[in-house]
């Protein structure tokens, strides 16, 4: 997806509240025309060469880092200990019989602890419906519970059909708002990345979704008929507690 093709791109996201551009050190071309204004970037210096709003979400590695961690600070809002964040969502994790996972609960605490109601939670390093955006839930609630009428700002979806997952965490959060009279808490946004491209944008029109951000990144500052490599990273050990 070449910078000639982002008129039409963009011409495609009617449906969609934001478009959020990612940024590589090969899209200076992108950003460099005029008749465009960009909501969002995720790459900080690209906000700041470019004067667009920085905006991004946790990564996997983040949340991953927290498996068998137990760091009752990190909970903590205003450094309250009467405001844990973690011991709240877990109350109603047990109040509403769900089986999500523990670490990424905690990571998803321990982030919303500094970001509160801009925390964008990333919800697929596990599972996405059945943990990832359960704990999203877990949270809200418990930082409504502590700051009333304050929610998380939304979900990021990343892998997986990218339209039902919407329509399903959609569906998801809609309940659980209703059940606790938590109606900010429908305001959620959900945000997709994943190699999105031309067809993904036509799919998601044909299909039908709850959208509302787009992370467009890979397709936006490469070409698709040229070879690419993707670079991942690991992580060995955190506190000295080995991963493998």
């Amino acid at each position: 997806m070449q910078a000639n093709t982002l008129i039409w791109v963009l011409s495609q996201v009617n449906n969609f509240k934001i478009v959020l551009i990612n940024f590589s050190f090969n899209s200076e071309r992108i950003f460099n025309k005029k008749n465009f204004k960009y909501p969002a970037v995720s790459n900080c210096l690209a906000g700041m060469y470019y004067n667009i709003p920085v905006k991004g979400t946790c990564a996997h590695a983040y949340i991953m880092s927290y498996q068998n961690q137990d760091i009752p600070n990190e909970f903590y809002l205003d450094d309250n200990q009467n405001k844990n964040l973690y011991h709240k969502a877990f109350e109603y994790r047990t109040e509403l019989k769900w089986h999500t996972n523990l670490d990424e609960l905690r990571a998803f605490c321990s982030f919303t602890r500094i970001y509160r109601e801009n925390s964008l939670l990333l919800v697929d390093t596990y599972n996405t419906i059945h943990s990832g955006v359960k704990n999203s839930i877990l949270v809200s609630l418990a930082l409504n519970f502590f700051c009333p009428g304050v929610n998380i700002r939304g979900v990021r979806l990343d892998s997986g059909d990218l339209a039902d997952l919407s329509k399903k965490s959609k569906a998801l959060v809609d309940l659980i708002a209703d059940e606790y009279g938590n109606y900010g808490m429908k305001s959620m946004k959900i945000s997709a990345s994943n190699d999105i491209n031309e067809n993904s944008l036509k799919k998601f029109n044909k299909q039908g979704h709850n959208l509302h951000i787009l992370g467009i990144g890979t397709n936006l500052v490469t070409c698709q008929l040229q070879p690419f490599c993707y670079v991942k990273n690991e992580i060995r050990d955190v506190f000295n507690k080995f991963f493998y």
